[in-house]
């Protein structure tokens, strides 16, 4: 039996901002394993919010204050004062008490924590031992829809947008069709020693400086058949590959597009007294009237010509 008709929810009464808050603000410098680094969206909620929102709408409102604030600091946690220490440009310890959260299910991290599986059975029992229907027609990057499939819920995700669409698959879709599944790796990246040394070491290697080596360039180092994290560069790039899981298949082919699409654009992002030319600037422009008819010089329509501040003197 559904036992949250004509409920009080618990939004309707209480919400912990100050928690929700918090953790969304400490969201923006997670880059790893975050959502936002799949695809530049604007406007993108952040987790922590949508899964505050989403327990509060869901779990009606105990009634008593008690429980009420009880139920509050199981979703959020409690508020605690903690000392950061940093040190500035003239090595100057900096001492200073921040607000962070101790408890509840907000913090980046807490996706796979116990608690999250009191919710998830908590939510069902109310539904009558169903998943509730979540429908989200803006998904746009998926936050929403995503908390709510990661509470047990039904979940419709839907947006016009044809890159939000996209995006969506990739974040919702995807992943569940093809988590624990393997494949062999394209042969192409036997040819991209760095790609080949990340994934025999099972992560990402940040390489700085002559060590960084584009996988298209031929003076990248190649790998030893006979030691595959020993770089010797009169050795074949060849190595004995296992099958490999989604993340590794992304990997390889973005950089497939990347290297044509690198080669397919280099006409037009030329190296200019040794500088890489990165990006361009569109302007509005007019023709002057004054000139001849068939003219074809044009001028800008910026208010200004500058680019850079004064100091750097850079201008158009």
């Amino acid at each position: 039996m559904d036992k949250t008709k004509d409920v009080l929810r618990l939004i309707e009464v209480a919400f912990p901002l100050q928690q929700a808050s918090l953790a969304s603000v400490h969201e923006k410098n997670v880059r790893h394993g975050h959502i936002s680094t799949l695809h530049i969206w604007p406007a993108r909620r952040p987790l922590a919010a949508c899964r505050a929102a989403l327990l509060a709408t869901l779990l009606p409102d105990p009634g008593d204050p008690e429980k009420r604030q009880a139920l509050l600091d199981e979703i959020g946690g409690k508020v605690v004062a903690k000392e950061v220490k940093t040190t500035d440009e003239d090595g100057t310890v900096i001492s200073e008490e921040k607000e962070t959260l101790a408890g509840g299910v907000l913090a980046w991290g807490q996706e796979n924590d116990p608690s999250m599986d009191s919710f998830r059975t908590r939510v069902r029992e109310l539904y009558g031992d169903h998943a509730p229907k979540v429908l989200d027609p803006f998904a746009g990057g998926g936050a929403i829809p995503l908390e709510a499939m990661r509470l047990g819920c039904d979940v419709t995700a839907a947006d016009l947008n044809p890159v939000a669409w996209f995006i969506l698959k990739c974040t919702l879709d995807y992943p569940q069709q093809f988590a624990g599944k393997k494949w062999p790796l394209p042969d192409f990246v036997k040819d991209w020693p760095d790609f080949i040394e990340d994934y025999l070491a099972g992560k990402i290697k940040k390489r700085k400086g002559n060590k960084k080596h584009h996988f298209s360039q031929p003076s990248q180092p190649l790998l030893s058949p006979s030691a595959p994290l020993h770089i010797a560069e009169e050795a074949p790039a060849s190595v004995f590959l296992h099958d490999a899981d989604l993340a590794w298949h992304v990997r390889a082919w973005g950089c497939w597009v990347l290297e044509r699409a690198k080669a397919d654009l280099a006409a037009r992002y030329p190296v200019i007294n040794g500088e890489p030319t990165v990006a361009y600037l569109w302007a509005r422009t007019a023709r002057d009237k004054a000139e001849p008819f068939g003219c074809h010089r044009r001028y800008s329509m910026n208010p200004s010509c500058f680019f850079s501040g004064p100091s750097e003197s850079c201008r158009l």
